[in-house]
């Protein structure tokens, strides 16, 4: 799996404060219920994992992003495990 849950960054960009949360709380509230998850992969190497030419990477992740279900932060992408609802 490329994507994965950090609890770090979820509680900081989404403003949940986690000190004081006991584990299985989170984990059987916050977790279940999260938007996104984070990739870290670079986007070269996710390219040869589903087969795809780097050439083509742009626009992939522009119709991704288009469609909002990845959004770039920084070095990474937050991966909606649900499309987005346009605001």
């Amino acid at each position: 799996m490329r994507a994965f849950f950090d609890p770090d960054m979820y509680g900081y960009i989404e403003d949940i404060e986690l000190d004081g949360w006991d584990v299985s709380e989170f984990y059987g509230t916050e977790f279940r219920n999260r938007k996104w998850d984070v990739c870290t992969t670079p986007l070269t190497e996710l390219c040869k994992l589903v087969g795809i030419s780097s050439v083509n990477i742009g626009t992939t992740v522009t119709e991704l992003e288009k469609y909002r279900l990845v959004e770039r932060v920084a070095h990474y992408f937050k991966v909606y495990l649900r499309p987005r609802i346009k605001e």
